[in-house]
């Protein structure tokens, strides 16, 4: 009852937004559950305590309690609980670029949910795969059989939001593999289930993939329309996040009434077990494991739609997240092989972040985070894409732009976080950045551009920061 009463506790934190209380009394609830013996509430809690860490960009610490969750799961011959943990794995280690890690997880997550009989499950680890695949080979046969097995499956069990994805993703596979009608059925069969429901967030992608089929069909002026398209939906998709986030905050009194009003309660049921007969705590107690249970499964279900859905936002930020931008690189990078025309990329690194942690707590970073986003955001040009690559990194996709464009934008970024105030509790705190710049060369891939800018961002930091540095 202590490890449900934790749990419960935490779900609210959480999505109320304040990561550090959830955080907190699921420690509570874990050390608890193992104090007691009780390996479903070890499970519940190690899972939790992943999700946050992924929430707040620790996707190290992430993959390592998620992996705790599914040993766990092993020892109880739980196929749900190995099943569940299995694809929140394979997606950190896609995050943290991993490929085959992601790839052997999502494939246990595929055998446990068949095991189960889980047609919702079994499509998102089908979907799952598909993706991998095709981001490390866009012309693997095997990424589109991933995506035609999850279309299987979804359109079975009538799953619209997925159906939307899987067929955004197939259609972009088949754009890289010149496939443009088969492309065009999917893209249209897509934009057909979006605009049913009402758009979901890979809408956008579907018409960035959209675009790409009305070029390859020899329709500029309907590429044009289908990026502006795709430009306004994620602005929109952008603006609504960083709106949740401030709701998130504002709502953090509430949370914080809600967690004493719990502790009231604890303290009550703790007398009630005194004071009544064994009647009436029973009853109590069947009255919170009914709770308990009952939000166990709305956070099951809220887990798996946002699974399913890939979301492409960073929660912390508003702005795109590794996933997104992986798929904006490899897109951008194929663009430029077809037209020769030039690509660069920037690492930027905050300088100095983990003093603003030690010194100032983590609310305290996660707010340079935030603002450093919004320098980003109002400084690069409109044909630019930047997001949060992971930490205190981000990235900036520069299209059309060769090494001397590409240190214009760098050194117009640094300057603007350089200058701009950054105020915490009333002290105004310096807040610079390094920025390491790669660009795309001849037999170059993603990868290659990649680890050039990370060898720069590299250099930056050594040679005193705050600088930009071009790849060698």
């Amino acid at each position: 009852m202590l490890v449900s009463t934790r749990l419960i506790r935490g779900s609210l934190a959480f999505h109320a937004g304040n990561s550090e209380d959830a955080l907190g009394a699921y420690q509570e609830a874990l050390s608890l559950a193992v104090k007691s013996g009780l390996p479903d509430g070890e499970l519940r809690a190690l899972s939790n305590i992943g999700n946050v860490m992924r929430q707040m960009g620790d996707l190290e610490g992430a993959a390592e309690y998620y992996q705790r969750a599914h040993d766990v799961g092993v020892r109880l011959d739980s196929p749900i609980g190995r099943a569940g943990t299995a694809i929140n794995l394979g997606l950190v280690l896609s995050e943290l670029d991993d490929l085959d890690g992601a790839l052997q997880w999502y494939r246990v997550a595929e055998r446990d949910f068949t095991s189960l009989g889980n047609p919702l499950g079994l499509s998102m680890a089908a979907h799952n795969i598909g993706v991998v695949l095709s981001e490390r080979d866009p012309t693997d046969p095997e990424a589109i059989r991933a995506f035609m097995q999850a279309l299987e499956v979804r359109e079975s069990i009538n799953d619209a939001r997925g159906l939307v994805a899987t067929l955004g993703a197939l259609a972009s596979v088949e754009v890289e593999t010149g496939d443009i009608a088969a492309a065009r059925e999917h893209v249209d069969r897509a934009l057909a289930v979006s605009e049913a429901i009402g758009g979901t967030e890979e809408t956008p992608h579907v018409y960035w993939t959209l675009a790409e089929v009305e070029e390859s069909e020899g329709d500029l002026q309907g590429a044009i329309d289908a990026l502006r398209i795709h430009a306004r939906l994620a602005d929109e998709q952008r603006t609504e996040a960083m709106q949740a986030r401030v709701a998130e905050m504002e709502s953090r009194f509430g949370a914080e009434a809600s967690r004493r009003e719990l502790e009231v309660q604890q303290i009550a049921l703790d007398r009630q077990r005194v004071e009544r007969n064994l009647f009436a705590t029973l009853a109590a107690m069947f009255v919170v494991v009914a709770v308990a249970a009952g939000a166990a499964w709305r956070i099951k279900v809220r887990a798996a739609d946002r699974l399913e859905r890939m979301a492409s936002t960073d929660l912390l930020t508003g702005i795109p997240n590794r996933r997104a931008l992986r798929e904006h690189l490899h897109r951008e990078v194929a663009r430029s092989r077809r037209s020769g025309r030039p690509l660069s990329l920037g690492l930027v690194d905050v300088d100095g972040f983990k003093q603003f942690n030690d010194r100032h707590g983590h609310a305290c970073g996660d707010e340079v985070l935030r603002e450093v986003a919004r320098c980003l955001h109002s400084s690069v040009r409109a044909q630019d894409i930047m997001g949060r690559w992971g930490g205190e990194e981000f990235l900036l996709i520069l299209p059309d732009t060769g090494p001397e464009g590409g240190l214009v934008v760098a050194e117009t970024v640094r300057s603007i976080i350089e200058t701009t105030p950054f105020l915490y509790e009333g002290f105004r705190h310096n807040l610079t950045i390094s920025v390491g710049l790669a660009h795309l060369g001849e037999g170059d891939d993603s990868d290659d551009l990649l680890r050039a800018a990370d060898d720069a961002m590299y250099r930056a930091k050594e040679r005193g920061r705050n600088r930009v540095e071009a790849a060698e």
